[in-house]
């Protein structure tokens, strides 16, 4: 194993911190769920990169859809709709949000729960939902989800209401044969829509055959967040549990609807 996944010490990206415990699934063949901290840490970790030369989309927590769709409640545990939507936005100014000319958001929903990302295109005047596995037609809840968390964000950004009978629902899936085969890699399917929505479909989806691939690709672009001071994690503790510093208690204390997301107790995703 490489040395650094035994580091247990907090890394962070935007106010996502994480440790070695939440890229475990990204080792190779394992065959564990992705969690919706794991998804949006590589979202976020792709557009902080990207700001470097520029671009025109904005990549938004899956907290966002879990509170839009009363999943969870907006100023819990799962922080506030305003500040996840701060976060996406470079120097934390929603203005930015006028000139981003594409918005993407992981979603988790259905029975049994499922990963797909929505996202909306707004020159092109299209939206929809990137799903490894069609057939089971997320797009009856994930399209109207779409819809709801970017009206939400605009109301946010003080931005004008949308007509959504103007633009047209696009639906997004790997090629037949590389499409989803078992029940637990729909995260990892997702993180491969991120790099594909991020190039602006310039490149097939990645599929089945890729997995493997993108894997190993997230896995290294997570090893490259430099360790911050939040503390250590506990190597023997549930992946869903916590393990709380001073900063961390102190944060409980105040009623912080902003935990690090390594100290809360669910995830949007489970």
């Amino acid at each position: 194993m490489d040395p650094e996944l035994l580091d247990t010490r907090m890394r962070r990206i935007r106010n996502i911190d994480f440790c070695s415990q939440e890229i475990e699934t990204l080792l190779p063949h394992c065959t564990q769920k992705i969690v919706g901290t794991t998804i949006d840490a590589f979202a976020a970790i792709l557009q902080d990169g990207a700001s470097q030369q520029g671009h025109d989309y904005c990549m938004f927590s899956s907290w966002i859809p879990a509170i839009v769709s009363g999943r969870e409640r907006d100023g819990g545990h799962a922080g506030t709709i305003q500040d996840h939507i701060l976060f996406a936005c470079d120097d934390q100014n929603t203005a930015v949000l006028r000139s981003r000319a594409r918005w993407a958001f992981p979603m988790c929903g259905g029975d049994p729960a499922h990963w797909v990302l929505g996202w909306v295109d707004w020159p092109a005047k299209a939206y929809g939902i990137v799903d490894s596995i069609p057939e089971i037609e997320s797009a009856s809840w994930a399209a109207p989800l779409v819809r709801n968390c970017a009206d939400r964000i605009r109301q946010e950004g003080s931005m004008s209401s949308i007509d959504w009978s103007t633009l047209q629902l696009s639906l997004r899936s790997p090629e037949a044969s590389e499409q989803q085969v078992d029940g637990w890699s729909c995260g990892l399917f997702v993180i491969g829509a991120i790099k594909a929505f991020v190039n602006n479909w310039q490149s097939p989806i990645p599929g089945e055959s890729a997995k493997e691939d993108v894997r190993a690709e997230a896995l290294r672009s997570f090893l490259n967040v430099l360790v911050t001071d939040y503390g250590i994690r506990d190597p023997h503790a549930p992946s869903s549990w916590m393990n709380l510093n001073l900063k961390s208690v102190a944060a409980l204390r105040s009623g912080s609807s902003l935990l690090p997301i390594w100290a809360r107790t669910t995830d949007p995703g489970n």
